[in-house]
């Protein structure tokens, strides 16, 4: 709820729900155990799989079967019964140990998987019990699936065959941006981002330009996989409330969707060939989405319950599962990303709105009324309470933030402080003083946050203040950074600022969300108009 815990309004159009089937299993064999998710348990409820066939079919890819015997042979270890054949020997149902049918390489994990969701676990690319990837064997018929991505073992990110996991996001020669701050870790660096200033204007495209835009937020931060980008409208009540996905080459619509009069859409979050957005309204009329991002057509949705609120870019982790905030009175849910299957609801956090779930070392980390909570991604437990700041001193019932890392500590704002935790600890590493709000960056050693509307940069190992940069003094949304330079903005400004020279380089008007992917950076206004600037070509 934003601003007051119920908003009151007439809804004057019909919803549509559009439930789809997700794709259908990856190539590779009829074998893999795995059922739900999670189930270390040899098999993880599975069959040894049937003669001759091997990977492919499990549904808990990354998460379950880490023995995953039913692939058609053994995972890691080398002694247990391979889908009918004694380990170490040619059985009937499948080698066993390295020499499982179908099944890759642990390291090659994501190689195959022609028809599920890339590098999803669960009816995606077959990923079955290849989870025993995990531990460096035999990988299963892999995680792969379209788009040629893969679940690197300890990597936070689903990376492309030309990528590497470093401190758990991927790294490569593709500049994206597919969700809030850039990735799982929200850390609003993209450190595949070569290009530099000077910034020219490449295109504007007038989306939402209305008379009713003016008081009703304008545009959600754009999300980039390479290919397209994608844009929701932040309304209230507007006739018609819509998303879009554009040409990043020109800005030209490539589709929309109308999901017509309702209180609002959330942030989007792109993954693996699918976007995934909330309707918003009432309960019912609530609704998260599954769209296919090269079509624009409706995969899934299903209803969830919540009270007119913001919420913002829903997580999805390698395993293939989609977290976000919900509920009528607070709370927080697990889907199946494939198909929309709902494997938890926790009704036990505070109703507060504006905020997204962060993915740091297999956990998943939520903070919400100044608690750092860590939860499990399959159980639904919550492993760990840190009071941060409590009673919470910032906008009453929406944090307007997510907690961010480096993949190493977590960084947090407790208004007026912006404050540092490693993972399982309940101490801060240190905490520094000022007027901080809103949601920091963090990149190459340094925390850039909003401080009393300036630009604030401190050091990520001890918190001290390194510089300060005042713009306009009212800067409002997160940085971003791409290289050496770290961009800032109001509503009505947007600073390029490097930080090596200490000195701005570059401003245009108006401000808005920003987003920085394949050599552009994107304006998402308030009026209504995405704005997209060239980078210069080069090695930041």
């Amino acid at each position: 709820m934003n601003g007051s815990l119920v908003r009151w309004a007439s809804l004057g159009a019909l919803l549509f729900v559009v439930a789809g089937c997700a794709s259908g299993p990856g190539e590779g064999g009829t074998g893999g155990g795995g059922g739900h998710p999670g189930g270390g348990a040899v098999g993880s409820g599975g069959q040894a799989g049937k003669p001759g066939t091997g990977g492919g079919g499990g549904f808990a890819g990354a998460a379950g079967g880490a023995a995953g015997l039913g692939s058609g042979g053994s995972a890691d270890s080398a002694g247990t019964t391979g889908g009918g054949g004694a380990a170490g020997t040619q059985a009937t149902g499948g080698a066993a140990g390295a020499q499982a049918a179908a099944g890759a390489a642990g390291s090659s994990a994501g190689a195959s998987g022609t028809g599920g969701v890339a590098g999803a676990a669960g009816n995606a690319g077959g990923a079955g019990a290849g989870a025993g990837a995990a531990a460096g064997t035999t990988g299963g018929a892999g995680a792969g699936g379209a788009g040629g991505a893969a679940v690197v073992p300890g990597c936070d990110s689903v990376c492309d065959t030309d990528e590497v996991c470093t401190q758990g996001i991927c790294r490569g020669p593709t500049s994206r941006w597919p969700t809030l701050g850039g990735d799982v870790h929200h850390s609003g660096f993209n450190a595949n981002e070569t290009g530099t200033p000077p910034l020219s204007p490449a295109w504007t495209a007038p989306l939402a330009v209305n008379a009713s835009m003016a008081s009703s937020g304008g545009l959600w931060p754009v999300v980039s996989d390479g290919t397209r980008v994608y844009v929701a409208e932040n309304g209230y009540f507007d006739a018609m409330t819509r998303m879009w996905a554009l040409d990043p080459s020109n800005g030209h619509t490539l589709w929309q969707y109308n999901f017509g009069n309702v209180s609002d859409l959330g942030q989007p979050t792109v993954d693996r060939g699918h976007v995934y957005v909330a309707q918003v309204n009432n309960t019912p009329g609530t609704y998260m989405y599954s769209f296919v991002a090269s079509t624009g057509k409706p995969l899934w949705s299903l209803p969830i319950n919540a009270q007119w609120d913001h919420l913002w870019a829903p997580l999805v982790t390698p395993a293939g599962y989609l977290y976000f905030d919900g509920g009528s009175y607070g709370g927080f849910y697990g889907l199946r990303a494939s198909d929309g299957t709902q494997i938890f609801f926790n009704g036990g956090f505070a109703q507060w709105d504006s905020w997204s779930p962060t993915f740091l070392g297999g956990k998943i980390y939520t903070y919400v009324n100044g608690y750092l909570m860590t939860n499990d991604p399959l159980t639904n437990a919550v492993l760990q309470t840190v009071s941060v700041q409590v009673p919470y001193k910032g906008t009453p019932y929406s944090m307007n933030a997510a907690p961010v890392s480096d993949g190493q500590k977590i960084y947090l704002v407790a208004p007026p402080s912006l404050v540092a935790y490693l993972p399982g600890k309940t101490t801060p590493e240190w905490t520094a003083s000022g007027a901080y709000a809103g949601m920091p960056a963090v990149a190459n050693g340094v925390v850039y946050a909003i401080s009393g509307g300036q630009l604030r940069a401190n050091d990520a190992a001890t918190g001290s203040i390194l510089w300060t940069f005042a713009a306009d003094s009212v800067l409002t949304f997160p940085p971003v950074v791409a290289g050496r330079f770290v961009y800032a903005a109001s509503s009505k400004n947007v600073y390029a600022f490097d930080t090596a020279a200490q000195q701005m380089v570059w401003s245009t008007t108006p401000g808005g969300w920003l987003s920085i992917a394949g050599g552009k950076v994107y304006v998402a206004q308030a009026n209504g108009t995405l704005a997209a600037y060239a980078l210069t070509p080069g090695t930041p």
